[in-house]
């Protein structure tokens, strides 16, 4: 396993998985979250991705008792995927739940830590003792510092760095997640121009990983792909945009079109957004990369005359960023 992205259980990331080259799938074990709006639906994803391994667990806007979720973990069983599935715990879920996951898992569990819990009076103790009560050899640790920007990433590493040096026996755990993201919740940018997003979780897990490997461990790189970590609530008659979010080793390159209402979604503008991407990005991949990068590049050449829809772009950029960071791991030094 080389990455994990965390992704939603929607049509989009769906699709997106369902494109990538086995080679690529091969290394990835993606976490599924479910979140509010597709607590109806997220056995479609699992379904796609059924017999590689995944992570499940709930988006914290997603708010339900034991025995609703105990009825999500009965679908997996439903649907023959849960040979497949870890199952994500959190230091604030109930003893109950905690031993039903390690019943039927038979894959361990993953203890999934965000870096703003760490600062609840309470957590250490509640931590120690979750680490008493699990074999950690049969458990993952994710770390996820969530949403970071250049006025965060230090701090985030401070405290990621002093987090992990308390653990005790850090070894003994299974694998170690360093999770996080730089793709801000709100893409206040200009319409119809190419603008360029830094990325920090490459700076973040190095630090970490520097930090790690003299004590033999070598963690797993996470991020959130091309979404902010936050649950968004799409609200009946909200104007939604055409966008591309294209991702590099170090910064995203953001193509924000028009809203649909007002023609965002024309073969036209569309275009305008495949060419900014391959002639003015610089970091353009090539139309073999991936089939994202195949998608982006039938456009500009007018193999495909059909604009796609707001779905199909997130399968695109989805696509195209998983291979790219399969690509970059496999090939770090």
């Amino acid at each position: 396993m080389l990455y994990v992205p965390i992704l939603r259980c929607k049509a989009g990331e769906k699709d997106a998985l369902i494109q990538l080259k086995d080679d690529v799938k091969d290394k990835i074990v993606p976490l599924f979250e479910v979140a509010p709006d597709t607590i109806s639906k997220f056995s479609d994803i699992t379904r796609a991705w059924k017999s590689r391994k995944f992570y499940f667990d709930l988006h914290a806007a997603l708010e339900i008792d034991n025995e609703k979720y105990f009825e999500l973990i009965d679908k997996c069983i439903m649907d023959d995927v849960l040979s497949d599935m870890i199952p994500v715990v959190h230091v604030s879920d109930d003893s109950e739940k905690i031993a039903k996951v390690k019943e039927v898992s038979a894959n361990g569990i993953a203890i999934r830590v965000t870096t703003n819990e760490l600062s609840d009076p309470d957590f250490d103790f509640s931590f120690s003792d979750m680490l008493r009560e699990n074999e950690l050899s049969n458990c993952d640790l994710i770390l996820d510092a969530q949403y970071i920007n250049n006025d965060t990433l230090n701090t985030q590493i401070f405290v990621l760095k002093s987090t992990l040096s308390t653990i005790p026996n850090l070894a003994s755990f299974r694998r170690i997640i360093i999770a996080s993201g730089s793709i801000p919740d709100t893409l206040n940018v200009p319409k119809e121009e190419l603008v360029s997003i830094q990325r920090f979780e490459k700076l973040l897990f190095e630090n970490i990983r520097k930090a790690l490997m003299p004590k033999g461990i070598e963690p797993i790189f996470s991020d959130y792909t091309i979404s902010h970590y936050s649950y968004f609530e799409f609200i009946p008659g909200m104007q939604m945009s055409f966008k591309i979010r294209y991702a590099a080793e170090n910064e995203y390159f953001i193509y924000k079109g028009l809203t649909l209402k007002k023609g965002g979604l024309k073969i036209d503008k569309v275009l305008e957004g495949c060419k900014a991407i391959i002639e003015k990005s610089g970091h353009f991949k090539g139309p073999d990369f991936s089939w994202g990068d195949t998608e982006i590049y039938d456009r500009y050449s007018g193999e495909t005359t059909g604009p796609g829809n707001l779905q199909s772009w997130v399968s695109i950029d989805e696509n195209h960023h998983i291979t790219l960071m399969v690509d970059l791991l496999s090939n770090r030094s």
